[in-house]
């Protein structure tokens, strides 16, 4: 007799365990699925802006790049222009052998006069997308407890530089600092003309950085 109830007790729970897991799978059926990920929008990019970082404006959500680039000497331009004359003037030299000496000469020193050149200075005020992906030439400068400085080693180099194969090492935003030199990759959202239009246009951002100076962990 025990062993009759016994069989159909287990009986029992078996069925009532079947019952309770076919809800479970039911339930989890009627759960909505996750949305799928929002998909990225594609960037085309602009331009490259190279310099001097020499501000950070966080209410504007915008940087500043000093841009160094090459202009004639003034006094050089001047000279130059007068050698356009006289080259103009050698041209016409009736002696062959005389006038390309001359006009041979004369390419000489407007080529020296063309390599007078001097440095000047641009600040270019660069606005800053949503989270810029940033990379930075060196792994972060670290030190041990006796104040020297840290050397990583393979595996540590490997998880700093990230799962791509991308240049140089992970970096942060909080680690770009006024004076340092940089790279800035504008670009803009990729978008048909026609929508751009009814955008109100599609302007331009910093969406990657490139920090070529030391920074500190």
């Amino acid at each position: 007799m025990f062993r009759c109830l016994g069989t159909n007790f287990l009986g029992v729970f078996l069925v009532t365990l079947a019952v309770a897991q076919a809800q479970d799978k039911k339930s989890d059926s009627d759960k909505p699925a996750d949305p799928p990920p929002e998909p990225k929008e594609k960037i085309v990019k602009v331009e490259e802006v190279t310099g001097r970082l020499t501000k950070i404006d966080l209410k504007k959500n915008s940087i500043t790049v000093q841009v160094t680039f090459a202009v004639p000497d003034p006094a050089a331009q001047r000279r130059i222009d007068q050698l356009h004359a006289e080259l103009s003037s050698a041209s016409r030299t009736t002696n062959a052998a005389v006038r390309a000496r001359r006009i041979s000469d004369i390419q000489a020193e407007i080529n020296r006069q063309s390599s007078k050149v001097k440095q000047d200075h641009k600040d270019v005020v660069l606005t800053l997308g949503e989270d810029p992906h940033v990379r930075l030439k060196t792994p972060p400068v670290e030190h041990d407890e006796n104040g020297k400085r840290k050397k990583y080693s393979s595996e540590e180099l490997k998880e700093l530089k990230g799962p791509k194969n991308e240049w140089g090492y992970t970096g942060e935003m909080d680690q770009l600092k006024t004076g340092q030199s940089i790279k800035a990759y504008v670009g803009k959202k990729k978008m048909e003309k026609s929508k751009e239009k009814d955008a109100g246009g599609n302007p331009t951002f910093v969406y990657k950085i490139h920090i070529y100076t030391e920074v500190k962990k």
